[in-house]
């Protein structure tokens, strides 16, 4: 009689496949899995106990840290400090944060809106020196307190402002539209500015700017002012002073070449309805009159005033004067070329020496 092949049995006169081996398979993949889902249960609850265990560390650690920013104290004889520069900016614009302690020590900088909350902005390591210091552009506007943990060390606060960034516009009058001020518009694309001119004596042509172009507009000087380089001032006359002037003095020798440059005029540019002239006073001397080398010389003292437009006026003496008083009409003077007084020393001793120039009205035009 044939046998049936191992897991197989005789059933019904034929050879069939055994289950009881299978079931015995799928009993073992059934408790493996138990296990298995027993033992990542336990994971799970470890994991999630070390997160929250961590979690509570971290709080703690940034509660401490809280509290030493709002209330800072250092152990005693421990000091160092944190400084802003500058210290009020406008929004675009860099402050540069210096911290100053023990060497090799390891700094955070905490920052905060005046009554926020804190967060850290920057971490670095003080030099050999124990010197640390970094350059931030800030964006944000508003008012800041930092302050500095340094090791066992806390630092001062230090206050920084950033207010809004200014308004650039492609048009800026330099006296705001006032007839009584001498100003000009300058345009963004434009090198040289317009200036306020006189209409006529009464009357300021005053440019002004109307959204980002110039413009002009006339103003009439109010009762007893009348135009004068472009602006309203009071009544002039012929022979007034305008502005305080100029001067000069000193002691040289023989070949000295004393040039004053950037001579200005206050609030006069040349028009209107005066003309400009200007009274140059002058002296010298020896310094030793009794000097034989000041009485052999055949070079003069030399005297030479440059107005706007260039040479306007020469003086040469020979012997020594006292407040010789010239005056040149009429002379030009623009904001943008100054006057120019230059004093040249012919004589072969020690000469003193004194000028002045003072601007009058020395004429209508």
């Amino acid at each position: 009689m044939a046998k049936c092949k191992s897991g197989f049995k005789k059933m019904d006169g034929k050879c069939k496949k055994s289950r009881n081996k299978s079931k015995s398979n799928n009993l073992f993949w059934k408790i493996f899995a138990v296990i298995g889902f027993i033992v990542l249960i336990a994971l799970v609850i470890f994991l999630v106990n070390r997160i929250l265990s961590e979690s509570q560390v971290l709080s703690v650690t940034e509660t401490t840290i809280i509290e030493r920013l709002n209330n800072p104290a250092n152990p005693q004889g421990v000091s160092c400090s944190l400084s802003l520069i500058p210290s009020i900016i406008n929004s675009g614009e860099s402050t540069t944060g210096i911290i100053n302690d023990g060497a090799n020590v390891m700094c955070v900088v905490y920052a905060r809106p005046i009554g926020g909350d804190w967060a850290v902005v920057f971490e670095g390591m003080t030099d050999q020196f124990g010197g640390l210091s970094q350059t931030e552009v800030i964006f944000v506007e508003g008012d800041f307190e930092f302050r500095a943990i340094c090791g066992s060390c806390i630092t001062n606060g230090a206050n920084l402002k950033v207010n809004p960034a200014p308004v650039v516009s492609n048009c800026i009058d330099s006296d705001g539209e006032n007839p009584n001020v001498f100003g000009h518009v300058s345009l963004a694309d434009e090198a040289i500015g317009i200036p306020d001119e006189c209409h006529d004596g009464n009357t300021v042509r005053e440019q002004i700017c109307v959204g980002d172009g110039a413009a002009t507009k006339l103003i009439d000087c109010s009762s007893g002012k009348i135009c004068s380089a472009g602006r309203c001032v009071e009544g002039l006359s012929l022979g007034d002073n305008v502005g305080s002037g100029s001067s000069g003095s000193g002691t040289a020798n023989f070949g000295d070449d004393i040039l004053t440059d950037n001579i200005n005029v206050e609030g006069w540019t040349t028009g209107g309805p005066f003309l400009l002239g200007v009274r140059i006073t002058r002296s010298w001397n020896y310094v030793d009159s009794q000097d034989p080398d000041c009485h052999t010389g055949q070079f003069p003292m030399e005297w030479t005033f440059y107005d706007t437009n260039g040479l306007a006026w020469q003086g040469i003496d020979y012997v020594p004067v006292s407040l010789l008083v010239e005056e040149v009409c009429p002379v030009t003077y623009h904001e943008d070329v100054p006057w120019r007084f230059d004093v040249s020393v012919g004589i072969n001793c020690p000469v003193d020496y004194s000028w002045n120039l003072q601007p009058f009205i020395c004429g209508e035009a």
